[in-house]
C-alpha cells in the first residue's frame, strides 16, 4: 500500500540548509519548519499549485518534494512539476 502526498521545500541562500513550508503567518509570510515533521503536506493539488504561486511570487526558491509511506519506512522524492 502506497499514500503518496506532497510537500514544499524552499531552498535558502548558500550555505544555509532547505527548509519545509509549513504555513503563512502575519502579513502571509511564509513559515518554514527544519523537517519534514513541521512540513504542511499537500494531498490537495489546487492547494499546492496556489501555494507554489504565491511563495514564487514573493522570490522564494522551491521544490515540490512527493512523500510517501510504504512499508512503514518514509521515502522522498523530487517531483518533476
Amino acid at each position: 500500500m502506497s499514500n503518496k502526498t506532497y510537500a514544499i521545500k524552499i531552498q535558502n541562500q548558500m550555505g544555509v540548509a532547505p527548509r519545509f513550508f509549513s504555513g503563512f503567518g502575519k502579513n502571509k509570510l511564509a513559515k518554514t519548519a527544519w523537517s519534514l515533521a513541521g512540513a504542511e503536506l499537500f494531498l490537495n493539488h489546487a492547494r499546492l499549485g496556489q501555494v507554489l504561486r504565491q511563495l514564487e511570487s514573493s522570490g522564494r526558491h522551491v521544490v515540490v518534494v512527493g512523500v510517501a509511506v510504504t512499508h512503514e519506512a518514509v521515502d522522498l522524492e523530487v517531483c518533476p512539476f
